[in-house]
């Protein structure tokens, strides 16, 4: 929202939030269908399951089905519009004058000490385990570890796409199985920067810690996750190799949110207004508050732990 209302018009941010957002809204139809039943796929005034049930695959395929949103839009279009040269080769390259030559040598040669600077940070961070990275000086000390990784799996990210393109060159475009996954860590870690963001952007409420710590550590486990299986299935495996060698040599570090932490956010959700404020819209003539509206009641049950 920070952007459009800046004036920008962020394709790529706008493609990671439709393409999660209506993922992960079917994801939680399905979970809302187990829990209620053969309510949920009986009709009725008090079915409040079943139209959205109707209407995921709606949200799923307009405005660019989301297989096509995932591996070309998110990754192809973000690779363009994220790396600091190839958008410049890409310019430069159009232009069959000394000026397109001259522009490409110095692109070309910056890619390079992109790559062997990307490469070496990468060794580095993989013996380490990303503790010499520096996370925000005024950052909320919970959460430094999380800044860590995000710098640390972007690092492995842009020497994954780097070697991508060296190895697979055109062919890139048409393996969408890697490309998908490589746009899953880049949408994973923009997801986890919003995270981040609006705890600081809210004052930092250390009630909201709980929610904070589940949604990094869910991001972090897709994102390794994705780049596992990218280098799992990789066409070329010496350089899957090299890829893991720098990047995470001894297996994915992130495991699962603990049950734990999963049964504080349950709690922070229902016995809290504040959290759940933006799920409910401003009561007007048109908004559905009566009592016969299966949510309002569960709303209406909840608001008496609020308080």
């Amino acid at each position: 929202m920070a952007s459009l209302d800046a004036g920008e018009k962020p394709s790529v941010i706008s493609a990671i939030a439709k393409y999660h957002v209506t993922e992960r809204a079917r994801a939680m139809v399905n979970d809302g269908m187990d829990i209620v039943a053969g309510k949920g796929i009986c009709m009725g005034p008090n079915n409040f399951l079943a139209r959205a049930y109707q209407q995921s695959p709606i949200a799923i395929t307009v405005e660019g089905a989301n297989i096509m949103t995932r591996c070309l839009i998110i990754y192809g279009q973000g690779l363009i519009r994220c790396h600091p040269y190839v958008f410049r080769e890409m310019e430069a390259a159009r232009d069959s004058g000394r000026k397109g030559l001259e522009d490409f040598d110095s692109a070309m040669f910056g890619h390079i000490s992109f790559v062997f600077a990307n490469t070496v940070r990468a060794a580095v961070h993989a013996v380490t385990g990303g503790r010499l990275i520096k996370a925000p000086g005024n950052t909320d000390k919970a959460l430094a570890a999380y800044y860590r990784q995000i710098q640390r799996l972007s690092v492995v990210l842009a020497l994954a796409s780097d070697i991508s393109m060296g190895v697979l060159g055109g062919a890139l475009k048409r393996k969408e199985s890697i490309t998908g996954r490589l746009g899953d860590i880049l949408s994973q870690l923009y997801i986890l920067s919003c995270v981040l963001k609006r705890f600081e952007d809210d004052g930092r409420p250390q009630a909201d810690l709980p929610l904070v710590h589940w949604a990094a550590q869910d991001c972090l486990l897709r994102a390794h996750e994705a780049l596992a299986e990218v280098l799992d299935n990789y066409p070329s495996k010496a350089a899957a190799r090299i890829i893991r060698g720098l990047s995470f040599p001894l297996g994915i570090p992130q495991r699962k949110p603990s049950d734990h932490l999963l049964a504080q956010v349950a709690e922070l959700v229902q016995t809290r207004a504040r959290p759940a404020t933006a799920c409910w819209p401003t009561p007007t003539s048109r908004s559905r508050t009566s009592t016969s509206w299966p949510m309002a009641n569960w709303r209406s049950a909840c608001s008496h732990r609020w308080t």
